[in-house]
């Protein structure tokens, strides 16, 4: 019995090396369509590469039965064809491929900014600041693009700026917000300039730049939560990058869609070629952060602590002492008050939340009350520090969640910081 047909003159082996190259055509086909199904992106491309593949593919049969001679040479080819259309049908299908991780990344980035409905907006130093002028139900903002707070009796009464986090921005309604109800009580012309996620970093750019355009009396801050997303973050840097800088943008909905900035490889059409360059990366989502800064998976940017790190705590002292230096450079007084915290004192749970991913849960409450002491630090004749709003009562009815305030809880701050602010704005 021989290798090959009396007939046909055909090798039994060239038949079975034209069934896997017939097989890898249909297989590339197969994933050109799949990825037409699961992707809106333009097909051009991928449609050039599945005809240029199926030519190549029809180029080795006519090889295998046309030529005698280099039989090695084209069996090897045909293999390599298998190889492509296999890797090209499987990586499709299991959605591996890195450019639709990207369009993955960018589907989760759309539903942070249709989460806001763009009432942020890019910015080059702060990552983003409120939309100015953006009118909604609930939330409002001036052309100065700043939060709209009520109006207090007096028009002629001292301005001041009151600067924090979401804590501060935040109040479904405008007249819910800790600083309409301060403006109110107090009597006082106040400007909410917090911003969601704004740590003291950002305190300090919005301090030097667009504070002083008020000429404010006064400046509040209201510090802590924020600044204790950069503890446990392998090596910080003094700006807070690392972690909470390049996921600030992601998280306000403000960077681009599309990831317009990455440009591929001609050569990453190829199945092969991009599965090596995966290989090479390890994990797409590595991949992904360094590519896109804000694109981060948590796991390897840090670790799970039950301390205060020295690095994130001096920055964040250098950062308040900065920011005192700036007021006082101005004539403005500057009044600290301390992040009120709807936590537990006592609790054995070893887990992590989301918003601060490497601060053990048993452990906020105490590597807080460190920020604290540091605020304390700085009470000085031009510098307020209004610590007993930690010792008011506090009940759960005053709280959305870990830090937030319901319009009970706005109404109770304020009402707890209104008289000692009016009369030191007022000096």
């Amino acid at each position: 019995m021989t290798e090959s047909s009396r007939l046909t003159k055909i090798n039994d082996t060239d038949l079975i090396f034209a069934s896997i190259v017939m097989l890898s055509i249909l297989l590339i086909v197969f994933a050109l369509a799949y990825a037409a199904l699961i992707s809106t992106a333009p097909l051009f491309y991928p449609a050039i590469y599945t005809l240029l593949a199926t030519i190549g593919g029809v180029a080795v049969l006519f090889a295998l039965f046309k030529f005698r001679r280099g039989r090695w040479i084209i069996r090897a080819a045909a293999l390599l064809f298998c190889l492509e259309g296999t890797i090209a049908a499987a990586t499709t299908v299991v959605d591996q491929r890195h450019h639709i991780a990207t369009a993955d990344a960018n589907r989760q980035h759309t539903r942070y900014v249709n989460r806001f409905k763009n009432r942020f907006s890019f910015h080059p130093m702060l990552a983003g600041r409120p939309t100015a002028d953006f009118r909604s139900d609930a939330f409002n903002h001036t052309e100065y693009n700043t939060r709209v707070t009520a109006q207090p009796a007096d028009p002629f009464a001292p301005v001041v700026v009151t600067i924090g986090g979401s804590t501060t921005y935040d109040g479904k309604g405008d007249a819910h917000t800790w600083s309409s109800r301060l403006a109110v009580q107090a009597n006082l012309n106040v400007i909410n300039m917090g911003v969601l996620g704004y740590s003291s970093a950002e305190n300090v750019i919005q301090t030097a730049f667009w504070a002083p355009e008020y000429s404010p009396r006064c400046a509040i801050y209201y510090l802590g939560w924020n600044d204790l997303r950069s503890v446990g973050v392998k090596d910080l840097k003094p700006d807070y990058g690392g972690f909470h800088l390049e996921r600030q943008g992601m998280m306000l909905g403000v960077y681009p869609h599309s990831f317009k900035y990455y440009k591929p490889d001609y050569l990453e059409g190829s199945a092969i070629y991009a599965a090596i360059l995966n290989w090479r990366r390890q994990e797409l989502g590595a991949f992904l952060g360094r590519t896109f800064p804000w694109w981060r998976d948590t796991s390897n940017l840090g670790s799970p602590t039950v301390k205060a790190d020295a690095d994130a705590l001096r920055f964040f002292t250098r950062n308040v002492e900065t920011i005192i230096a700036l007021n006082r450079l101005h004539g403005t007084k500057t009044i600290l008050i301390p992040q009120v915290m709807n936590i537990d004192d006592e609790t054995d749970d070893d887990k992590t939340k989301i918003w601060t991913p490497f601060v053990v849960n048993s452990a906020l409450k105490r590597i807080l009350s460190e920020y604290h002491q540091v605020l304390a630090r700085f009470a000085a004749p031009d510098v307020l520090y209004l610590d007993h709003v930690l010792n008011a009562d506090w009940q759960e009815t005053h709280f959305v969640d870990q830090g937030h305030f319901t319009p009970q809880g706005s109404k109770q701050f304020a009402d707890i910081i209104s008289d000692p602010v009016s009369e030191y704005c007022r000096l």
